[in-house]
Parts: structure tokens; C-alpha cells; sequence
């Protein structure tokens, strides 16, 4: 399997950088993540939003490869996931903030500032990596 581009020094053209579809994960005869599916492309921020025991921490788990889903198709960054996992890993970082009983404006004006910060080293991470192409 060829990765996508970024692991070049450049965006792949869709700039698609996740895409679940269909994601399913049971425990015993509990389905705690049930047939999700959603994209995220460049420039996105997004955040999981729910009651506990909704499936947040699970979904992230399968996310980055830790948790392995029992029925769907998980791509990031070109990598299926969980069989390129460790792959994709050295290339993704995660910022988990814990915002109980905040007001929803507090919580969403806090995703913004995480996602500013998350395009910044985006970009930082696609300049370095055209600079060592270069060399």
C-alpha cells in the first residue's frame, strides 16, 4: 500500500484526511459505537459530544488504531486502520480536554482555539517535510 502524500511533503488532492464508514465496535452483546461514518478533511476541526457511555472514548480508541472495530472501514492519512496503525501514529497527534459541565459556547469556543493550534502544526509539519524533500 502506497500512504497518501502527506508522508511526501504534500496534501493528497482531496485533502480527505480521515473517513469512517460504517464503524460498528460491541462488547458482549452491547454495540457501544453503532454503524458511524463521517469524514474530516483538511482545516476541519471537530470534536464527540455526548453522555457518558455514548461511545466517545471508544471511537477515538479505534480512531488511532488501539481499539479494533468489529465491522466498518477506517482510513487516516491513507492508512487502514488497525492494519497500518503504527504507521499512522508518527504521524497524528491527539488533545483530549476534559470540559465537564461547561457551557456549550465555552466548550465550542474552546474547539476553536484547539483547532487553530491543530492547523498551525499542520502546516509546520507539511513545511518541514517539504524542506527535507528538498534536500
Amino acid at each position: 500500500m502506497i500512504p497518501c502524500g502527506y508522508l511526501r511533503g504534500c496534501l493528497p488532492i482531496s485533502h480527505l484526511l480521515l473517513r469512517a464508514v460504517g464503524l460498528t465496535r460491541r462488547y458482549a452483546a452491547r454495540t457501544v459505537v453503532d454503524a458511524v461514518s463521517f469524514e474530516v478533511r483538511r482545516g476541519e476541526c471537530w470534536g464527540l459530544l455526548g453522555p457518558n457511555g455514548a461511545g466517545k472514548t471508544t471511537l477515538l480508541r479505534m480512531l488511532l488504531g488501539k481499539t479494533p472495530p468489529d465491522a466498518g472501514q477506517l482510513h487516516v492519512l491513507g492508512h487502514a486502520i488497525p492494519q497500518h496503525a503504527t504507521a499512522m501514529r508518527a504521524h497524528v497527534g491527539v488533545v483530549r480536554p476534559l470540559i465537564v459541565g461547561a457551557p456549550v459556547s465555552e466548550a465550542l469556543q474552546h474547539l476553536g482555539v484547539l483547532g487553530a493550534y491543530a492547523t498551525a502544526a499542520w502546516l509546520l509539519a507539511v513545511h518541514l517535510a517539504r524542506r527535507r524533500m528538498a534536500r
